[in-house]
């Protein structure tokens, strides 16, 4: 028999043998191995959360009831005309509340110290499994349990986590059961049929402008303002608003709307010529420009006498005397007519410039010269009677041989006192010697009581001051004269008397002094107008006064020839520049001879 080799001996069972080095390397590797995973382990939960007890079940609901009411939309301006009134529905609902939860999703990671004190605990359980430092030679079944204790160990501190964060919600929510009722109240638009109208009626002023049926659009009734009234038939002077009224079944809605808020306004210059200034106050010195009848300026305010007025982009001035308000709408204003009548120097007119020269001056003639232009209160300022003025006191000077120092002038005599100030000048001037004395008048004038007044300047106050002509011609009649001559350019305003006054007048002084004329520019019943022609001529100067000096510079020289002339041409002027008479009327002497 052969001898049997024990390291060649085939052995069933199974042993559990590694070197030092080997074991400890297996250890480190499991151990990084499973602390690397182990910070990369993380993991999320979803839980289903109560938000809220008393949730409205917006699915289930009950209508109670339904109301109807009209409202207005936006605000009616003159840029934007319309009003919408809306039928509006009030609808009372019943909803069911119930208990609301909301999914949550939280995310987890593993507890750093936990892991670590994991680590510790397997690292040691190996190092006792691999090694005889803690164990002398442990056994298989001892190594086994070690590195089942150490593993253990290791995945108890990776799966003992902490939340990351705050739960995030994923959307998901479910009502559950009920828990109450809640009422609400929700106003939405009323739903119509499309043939359902209303009534619609516009008023003002107790008039009814528009009655009818308007069809809903929607559920609103539009109405542009502009497109359904007539500005002509509103007062833009009166505060009276426009009253809409809206009538649908029982429903009824009625509102009040500023004539303004529809219509802007506009002023129209109604006298002949108005001065547009830049600030308000009568100055010569502030005059932009001169205006025609029919100029049209946006209105901006009214302030005491004066209109405030838009004249391209800037603010500017005219009387409120001379102009009159009217309503359009906002378009209005961008096709405005505009008559401008240029500025020009004194000189510029015909009869401004190579008046006749006298080379005969005479100490004894004397020139009275009284003109108004301003005036304060409802009157138009009279435009050219300071240039009548200065053309008068040229011709008496030049034309008529007066003395420069005889020649007495007033202009805007406001109250009693100027006006007795002025016939005191006029007494100191005038000598026993002088022979002749020439007097132009110029203003508005009124007849009352049979006499006739010069209006001041001033006429803004409750009493207005009225001048009597009466006075001056009974100071006149105590001079020495020899010859009066008087160039009335009177204005007479609305005055229903008749002629008497003039001829009385004319007669106080033609008995004290026999060579004596007045001529008057019109009848008592007879506007004295302006030679202006918007489209044509612009003379400057009032039709009388214009042909007055006319007459003296083509050298006629007694009164018969100037009222001649006169007679020719004030009226026909009148009647074609204005479709009026004005007729020149004299009383008194026409043989005096004014110039040599």
């Amino acid at each position: 028999m052969g001898i049997i080799n024990p390291k060649s001996q085939d052995v069933s069972g199974t042993s559990f043998t590694m070197s030092k080095g080997g074991s400890q390397n297996i250890s480190r590797l499991l151990l990084i191995t499973l602390l690397l995973s182990g910070f990369n382990i993380s993991c999320s939960t979803t839980s289903w959360m109560v938000v809220n007890e008393e949730e409205t079940d917006r699915d289930d609901f009950e209508l109670i009831s339904t109301e109807h009411y009209f409202t207005s939309q936006g605000e009616v301006t003159p840029d934007h005309p319309e009003i919408s009134v809306e039928l509006k529905a009030v609808n009372t609902y019943e909803y069911v509340q119930r208990i609301k939860t909301e999914r949550f999703v939280q995310q987890y990671r593993p507890r750093l110290g936990y892991v670590l004190a994991g680590a510790a605990g397997a690292g040691l359980s190996y190092y006792a499994a691999f090694s005889d430092k803690l164990i002398k030679t442990p056994s298989d079944p001892q190594k086994y349990a070690l590195t089942a204790t150490g593993s253990t160990l290791l995945m108890l501190s990776l799966i003992n986590m902490e939340p990351v964060g705050e739960a995030v919600k994923t959307g998901e929510s479910r009502l559950l059961r009920k828990t109450g009722i809640k009422t609400e109240v929700d106003t939405t638009d009323a739903q119509l049929e499309r043939t359902e109208t209303a009534l619609l009626r516009l008023t003002y002023q107790n008039e009814t402008l528009l009655e009818e049926q308007r069809p809903f659009t929607g559920n609103s009734i539009e109405v542009n303002l502009v497109e359904e009234l007539n500005a002509e038939n509103l007062d833009p002077n009166a505060d009276d608003p426009l009253i809409v009224h809206t009538r649908y079944n029982e429903l009824e809605h009625i509102e009040q709307i500023p004539v303004t808020s529809v219509f802007e306004k506009f002023a129209v210059v109604s006298s002949e010529i108005t001065a547009l200034r830049n600030s308000p106050k009568i100055n010569p010195n502030n005059i932009l420009t001169d205006l025609g009848r029919g100029s049209q300026l946006k209105l901006v305010s009214e302030e005491g006498e004066w209109s405030k007025v838009m004249y391209g982009i800037a603010e500017h001035w005219v009387r409120n005397s001379d102009v009159y308000t009217i309503l359009r709408p906002s378009e209005f204003a961008s096709d405005l007519s505009v008559i401008t009548v240029s500025k020009i120097p004194f000189g510029a007119v015909d009869v401004e410039r190579n008046i006749p020269q006298n080379p005969a001056i005479s100490f004894s003639k004397v020139g009275f010269v009284l003109a108004n232009r301003t005036y304060s209160g409802a009157l138009s300022e009279r435009i050219y009677a300071e240039r009548d003025s200065r053309l008068m006191q040229e011709y008496f000077e030049h034309s008529l041989g007066i003395r420069e120092r005889n020649i007495v002038s007033a202009e805007n005599v406001s109250n009693h006192q100027q006006y007795e100030s002025v016939i005191r000048d006029l007494r100191n001037t005038v000598s026993v010697s002088d022979s002749l004395l020439t007097v132009y008048l110029s203003g508005y004038a009124e007849v009352k009581n049979s006499s006739i007044y010069l209006l001041s300047s001033n006429q803004a106050e409750e009493d207005p001051k009225l001048l009597n002509l009466k006075n001056l011609f009974e100071e006149i009649n105590r001079f020495s004269l020899n010859s009066l001559v008087v160039f009335a350019d009177l204005d007479f305003l609305g005055s229903g008397e008749s002629q008497a006054a003039m001829n009385e007048l004319a007669e106080l002084i033609n008995r004290k002094i026999p060579r004596s004329v007045i001529i008057y520019s019109s009848q008592v019943n007879q506007r004295s107008g302006m030679y202006t022609a918007l489209d044509g001529e612009q003379k400057r100067h009032s039709i009388f006064t214009y042909f007055l000096a006319e007459a003296l510079k083509e050298g006629n020289t007694t009164v018969r020839d100037i009222y001649n002339h006169l007679q020719r041409n004030v009226s026909f002027t009148s009647r074609r520049l204005y479709d009026q008479p004005q007729n020149v009327s004299i009383y008194g002497n026409p043989d005096i001879t004014i110039a040599d």
